[in-house]
């Protein structure tokens, strides 16, 4: 079977037996990011916000999520039932993926800016 393996810098990623060595190994258990993307959400009131990933029915399992707030701050976002509160301004919980959407749910605490960009990456969840 063949293998795509990509080492790092001073290693020959022909001979090198090392796993830690490679930045990518075919052969190895690691996470492929399938799909990933950025939108700019639209605040219009508290409430569940989508973006749609175009996976096509894959459910995945294994994402990250990042919001970028209207001060120019980025910060991860965690999943299900988790809180992430920037500042006083804004409240995000409930984050998570589907088969067609990545969502979330918004809340604004205060101030009047309704401009947010959500960053995403979804990843290959593998079955062994």
């Amino acid at each position: 079977m063949k293998q795509i393996r990509l080492a790092k810098s001073g290693y020959n990623a022909i001979t090198e037996t090392d796993p830690n060595n490679f930045i990518f190994h075919s052969a190895y258990n690691t996470f492929k990011i399938l799909k990933h993307g950025y939108s700019n959400i639209t605040y219009s009131g508290d409430g569940v916000y989508t973006v749609g990933h175009g996976l096509a029915d894959y459910s995945p399992t294994s994402f990250t999520t990042f919001m970028s707030f209207p001060d120019g701050y980025t910060s991860m976002l965690v999943g299900s039932g988790q809180t992430l509160s920037r500042d006083v301004n804004w409240q995000v919980r409930y984050v998570y993926v589907d088969s067609s959407n990545v969502g979330l749910t918004i809340n604004r605490l205060g101030g009047s800016a309704t401009s947010l960009t959500l960053y995403y990456f979804i990843y290959e969840t593998p079955l062994t």
